[in-house]
């Protein structure tokens, strides 16, 4: 209990620091744990904030978002991806990135003209995951750690914890197919994908639908970005 009194007292103090300055200060919001805390740690007299989320109208994450926002009084930006973003901003990803990430996380480069008229700050939840020992991740020697791997970052808990989340009777129903269907999808990468290129095409193929990526070093270019769980303070 000391231990979350006192990293809360120190994100609240991060997103504190982070959060004032000349700009307009917006925020990268999905429906994940990391950007709900900053979400939730960000000082209310510095408000209002512009909160957007990047999907497709059908997204959980779009709408969660849209009801974290209202429940915490920020206006919310849904933006909707166009059909054949990726080839359209496939030259300024690679030339802004130089090619060393995926494009699963710098697609928000097609939005920028549309945020730059409402903001000029981007607070994002990047790190957070850190927390939670998602970066502790198992090597890539074989096809049993790539799974292992991909199952860690689409599910980051264990499924023990999950399971106090849901009624028994509903846990019974869906998680089995829900199972079934992840390990199927590492499956089809074994017949035409080399493991070292495991990781980066189940992600674009798996986790881009969802759309809510974004990467502080595309958006940097247009927008000043800042990670309060990588606040010098909350890293100690």
């Amino acid at each position: 209990s000391e231990f979350a009194e006192e990293f809360e007292h120190r994100l609240r103090r991060a997103c504190e620091r982070q959060s004032v300055g000349p700009g307009r200060v917006g925020m990268a919001l999905s429906g994940g744990l990391d950007s709900r805390m900053i979400c939730a740690a960000l000082p209310r007299e510095h408000a209002p904030y512009t909160t957007y989320t990047t999907g497709y109208p059908d997204s959980l994450d779009v709408a969660a978002a849209r009801e974290l926002a209202s429940a915490f009084g920020m206006r919310h930006l849904h933006l909707v991806p166009e059909q054949g973003y990726m080839a359209r901003v496939a030259p300024e990803v690679v030339w802004r990135t130089e090619g060393c990430f995926s494009f699963a996380d710098a697609t928000s480069l097609q939005f920028h003209a549309r945020l730059r008229e409402e903001l000029d700050i981007i607070v994002t939840g990047h790190a957070g995951g850190a927390l939670s020992g998602q970066t502790l991740k198992p090597g890539l020697a074989s096809w049993g750690a790539i799974e292992e791997r991909l199952r860690r970052a689409a599910l980051q808990t264990s499924e023990a914890a999950l399971r106090t989340l849901v009624r028994d009777e509903v846990w019974a129903r869906e998680w089995p197919e829900a199972r079934q269907r992840f390990v199927a999808s590492v499956a089809e990468l074994r017949g035409g994908c080399a493991p070292r290129d495991a990781v980066i095409t189940w992600n674009m193929e798996q986790r881009q639908p969802r759309f809510t990526h974004h990467s502080g070093q595309a958006d940097r270019y247009d927008f000043e970005i800042r990670a309060p769980f990588l606040d010098h303070d909350l890293v100690e």
